[in-house]
């Protein structure tokens, strides 16, 4: 109880963005080499081409927030089904796409995917995870909302793993 208290508090004083133009591939990229280095059991591979460059207004630490708790859920799921499945490898796969006039990164891992009423997953104190607080998809909901963006979650073909979808207009 005291952590959801706790994890209601920083929700509720979720900062206000402060838009500065980024490379959300730099910023990407950063972000994986860290995961990367905590997360050496699980194979972390990025699908983002170091050349390109692709601009958005965007508030950094913020967009780091969201980026943290998908991969948080991800690695969850991933320990979960690695939890029920001797020598299971867990992977996650991480792009960046232009689609239209949005900026589409892109999070899939093998984990036990998404549960079939997926879509109240972004409500605070909605949580599959057995330790989850049920705060981190809501924060990056409000996230994606503050940038005028979204959110889009499924489950990967054959129902291995979720795909999680961050949609960032384009300036």
């Amino acid at each position: 109880i005291h952590r959801m208290v706790n994890d209601f508090s920083t929700f509720t004083k979720m900062p206000r963005p402060i838009f500065e133009n980024i490379s959300i591939n730099k910023l990407v990229l950063s972000s994986i080499s860290m995961l990367k280095l905590a997360n050496k059991e699980i194979l972390i591979r990025s699908k983002i081409d170091r050349k390109k460059n692709i601009t958005l207004k965007a508030d950094p630490n913020l967009i780091n927030q969201a980026f943290n708790n998908l991969a948080k859920n991800a690695i969850n799921s991933i320990k979960e089904k690695t939890s029920l499945l001797n020598d299971y490898k867990g992977e996650i796969i991480i792009s960046l796409e232009i689609k239209k006039s949005f900026c589409k990164l892109i999070m899939i891992d093998n984990g036990i995917g998404l549960p079939m009423n997926k879509e109240f997953l972004t409500e605070p104190y909605i949580s599959r995870s057995k330790n989850g607080s049920g705060i981190g998809l809501a924060v990056v909901k409000k996230i994606m909302q503050d940038h005028n963006g979204n959110i889009e979650l499924e489950n990967n073909k054959n129902n291995k793993g979720a795909k999680v979808s961050l949609l960032f207009p384009l300036n």
